[in-house]
């Protein structure tokens, strides 16, 4: 019926809520094929509505010798990937001449140099050590959803790359201030929604913000 990261991002949240709900599932596992953006899933996985039910552990992304003849489709989904991976395994190892894998390797790691590395061959990999825990970067909560609960913890950064971000807030906003914060949004925000009031205000205000476009701001009806 569509992608889960555009056209079915709802219903990918109600499935995960039944599976969860219904079904107590402990883990799931969501396999991105083709030209997903995973950015886009993570987007649709980490709503105000789905956090409530499941976290967010890590983005696994599986890269192999990439044809300089790819579309700019696929050359801009596998950069999602590789920016938005906490695990990321190179395979194919075995069909590299020498020299050729370490610039491979070098390439991937200047995008993305928090992610863990796994290199590999017919994707050979133990599962149990893929899911299991960062020895040293990782926080003690292992996941790259940071769900922050105060301004003083907002300063507390993990060790490794956070994708998403929930910041959940005390009170109405100030429409002025926020009006000014919008303008400054940095170049790295690459996306940001949420719910909240302004004070003095009733209506419950959407906020939506996706480059390239600009920020918005609707009541809700």
């Amino acid at each position: 019926g569509g992608c889960v990261c555009c056209d079915t991002k709802e219903d990918l949240s109600w499935g995960i809520a039944q599976l969860v709900r219904d079904y107590g599932s402990d883990v799931l596992i969501l396999e991105c094929s083709g030209l997903a953006d995973p950015a886009e899933v993570i987007d649709a996985v980490t709503d105000a509505y789905t956090a409530r039910l499941a976290r967010l552990e890590r983005v696994i992304a599986l890269l192999h010798p990439v044809s300089t003849e790819e579309s700019h489709s696929s050359a801009y989904v596998t950069t999602q990937a590789i920016r938005c991976a906490d695990e990321l395994i190179l395979n194919k190892r075995d069909l590299y001449v020498p020299g050729h894998w370490e610039g491979f390797r070098s390439s991937i790691l200047e995008q993305n140099p928090y992610a863990r590395l796994w290199e590999t061959s017919h994707a050979r990999l133990d599962a149990a050590d893929l899911l299991s825990p960062h020895p040293s970067t990782r926080p003690t909560a292992l996941t790259n959803v940071q769900f922050y609960k105060s301004a003083a913890f907002l300063r507390q950064r993990a060790a490794y790359h956070p994708i998403a971000t929930t910041v959940p807030l005390p009170g109405p906003l100030n429409r002025q201030r926020f009006l000014a914060w919008i303008k400054t949004i940095p170049k790295e925000l690459e996306r940001a929604k949420g719910y909240f009031r302004f004070a003095k205000e009733p209506e419950l205000q959407e906020f939506q913000y996706a480059l390239p476009g600009q920020a918005t701001i609707s009541p809700l009806t």
